[in-house]
């Protein structure tokens, strides 16, 4: 009996399908694995973040076991003297201190990243990362105390550009952002993490707890490669294309030959291109791919026009007050609804913070960054607004200024959070992508010092009431900015990203 060719040809075409589908899905689990090195790193900085929250209340007390930390701690074991502080000064200094050394280490990681690679920078700060912990958790002494809170936000800022520019690099355009939005998702578990701990623990076991994270981010990256687009500038062309060919598969040949020339609008390129052959792997970029110098780079429309852009989009996040709730969570809670649910509150915070940084994953994989910047920036702007106006009033206390605290959050988490630190990876060319998202980082983070340092003195000074409206005026005055100026990025490669800013504004925004 013959068989019905017509079904052989739907058979071979099924197997066909079939065998592309599992060899996909395994080169999106080998992107995914890779990122998840830098993301467990970032975690351990949204534990930053978080500590000073439930770290602050212990220490303002003689007897930390009366502030919910019922477990025994280190100075048990070790005869060290309770730590205590007094004063907005002093408390606002602990939790600043962290903040202040971020900018130096986002300069430092943008010269890092392109001198040693993204995976060997990870590899080198992630000890050190631990060891701050470690210095927190056994200070004989406030100062140590500080020197430990440096280091940790030092490496909180090493962390801040090298992450989002390694995942970028390692991933494709379509799982790029979900896996940048990542970012920002550990950054709230991080957060959660380091509150449930100090809810239940003491502040000195909390912080070598936290200190276990950036350990398990060494162990990932040990096993993971180094950006192809890191090696291509190096000019080690066969470890790149193998190191493309593993995160890739060869479907996406065509993409590592533009990345290799520097531009994939250009016919000529692209024609030489189809005809590269094995000998030109081994030889320099430089030897078949025209190079301008670094001044030039940082001079041109394609450097300045997304620096800007980015760079006014990290102040609009950050003085809308995002971090200022983050690591003043319990007080400020305190203040705005009584203290007596201000532990339970800040938790039920976090988890709305977490849950909203998983939906904003599944929003940046499916819808315009544009849309989410508008829509996050004006609720933000909205909740904070609301929420000064019930403090002026005294308008449905304690449940009405709860909820727009709470609304906040879910807004900010969805585009004023995870969108620029995703931006981060994908806005400036490959040449200067180092430079630029280590400046744009070290200028958030001196953002985030100012915003942080100065949050108890407003609070004293100005009171809540004009504390949020400030932060909301500012939400409302960024995000009009940035519906006139910020291009749409989703779905396109690194290289048409870099491309469109090299074009005039006006003809830029004809094909959006």
């Amino acid at each position: 009996m013959e068989k019905d060719p017509r079904k052989s040809i739907d058979s071979e075409r099924n197997e066909r399908l079939n065998a592309y589908s599992k060899g996909k899905a395994r080169y999106l689990l080998r992107q995914t694995m890779t990122a998840l090195g830098p993301i467990l790193s970032t975690m351990a900085a949204g534990m930053t973040s978080g500590y000073s929250a439930v770290l602050l209340p212990q220490l303002t007390l003689n007897n930390s076991t009366d502030y919910n930390a019922t477990s025994k701690s280190p100075t048990d074991y070790l005869n060290m003297k309770q730590l205590t502080v007094e004063g907005t000064e002093q408390v606002s200094w602990i939790a600043a201190s962290a903040a202040l050394s971020m900018a130096p280490g986002c300069w430092i990681s943008g010269a890092m990243m392109e001198k040693f690679g993204r995976r060997t920078s990870l590899l080198l700060f992630s000890p050190v990362f631990f060891i701050g912990w470690l210095i927190v958790g056994l200070a004989p002494s406030l100062v140590w105390l500080l020197v430990g809170r440096v280091v940790i936000g030092f490496c909180t800022g090493i962390m801040g550009p090298l992450s989002p520019v390694f995942i970028a690099e390692t991933s494709e355009p379509r799982l790029r952002g979900i896996l940048l939005s990542g970012i920002s998702l550990a950054v709230a578990v991080g957060i959660l993490v380091s509150h449930i701990f100090g809810t239940w623990l003491h502040w000195r076991l909390s912080a070598i707890m936290c200190g276990v994270f950036p350990i398990f981010s060494l162990l990932l990256c040990l096993v993971a490669p180094e950006s192809p687009t890191w090696l291509v500038k190096r000019g080690e062309h066969v470890k790149a294309r193998k190191t493309w060919q593993y995160l890739r598969g060869d479907n996406y040949e065509h993409e590592f030959e533009a990345l290799t020339y520097g531009s994939a609008n250009n016919p000529e390129v692209n024609e030489a291109a189809k005809g590269l052959d094995a000998s030109m792997e081994s030889k320099p970029l430089q030897d078949h791919a025209p190079t301008r110098g670094w001044k030039n780079d940082v001079i041109s429309r394609s450097f300045l026009m997304p620096l800007f852009i980015l760079n006014v989009f990290f102040f609009t996040s950050q003085f809308s007050g995002i971090n200022a709730v983050a690591f003043y969570s319990v007080n400020m809670l305190a203040e705005v609804s009584g203290p007596e649910n201000a532990y339970t509150a800040t938790l039920i915070l976090d988890s709305i913070r977490l849950a909203f940084g998983a939906i904003a994953c599944w929003l940046t994989k499916n819808y315009p960054r544009r849309s989410m910047t508008i829509i996050s920036g004006l609720g933000s702007a909205l909740s904070l607004l609301l929420l000064s106006g019930s403090l002026f009033t005294d308008l449905g206390k304690p449940w009405l200024p709860i909820c727009c605290l709470f609304a906040y959050t879910c807004t900010s988490s969805i585009g004023l959070v995870p969108l620029p630190w995703l931006l981060c990876g994908e806005l400036f060319g490959a040449s200067v992508r180092g430079l630029g998202s280590g400046i744009s980082s070290g200028f958030a983070f001196m953002c985030f010092f100012v915003v942080v340092k100065n949050a108890p003195s407003m609070m004293d000074i100005l009171g809540p009431s004009w504390t949020f409206c400030i932060y909301g005026i500012i939400a409302l005055s960024g995000t009009i900015f940035l519906i006139a100026f910020l291009p749409e990025t989703k779905d396109k490669t690194l290289q048409e990203i870099e491309d469109r800013f090299a074009k005039p504004f006006n003809e830029k925004r004809t094909h959006e």
